[in-house]
């Protein structure tokens, strides 16, 4: 009988550091990316002249604190109905 049973090795995984790297930096980019969101829709949000002061602390709130979700959320609310109005003026001033 075989009463030697197999423990974890100690030895450090070689595959892994390679696929580490590719792993980290897609994350980075991702993050990168979100960042440039982030201050771009910021950028956005004190630039609209429609919004009160009110109205630009409370988006700008909701884009730091609610991530992802807050930058989706004001681009289905702001930026597309901004841009169908954008090309419905150029549309008639033709």
């Amino acid at each position: 009988m075989n009463t030697h049973h197999n423990t974890f090795n100690n030895e450090f995984p070689e595959h892994f550091l390679p696929n580490f790297a590719i792993l980290f930096a897609l994350i980075m980019i991702a993050v990168l990316c979100s960042i440039g969101l982030l201050i771009y829709y910021i950028i956005h949000v004190i630039k609209n002249l429609k919004f009160s002061e009110n109205q630009r602390l409370i988006w700008i709130l909701i884009l730091v604190f609610a991530g992802s979700i807050g930058s989706i959320v004001y681009y289905f609310i702001e930026i597309i109905p901004l841009k169908k109005n954008t090309s419905e003026d150029q549309v008639l001033s033709k």
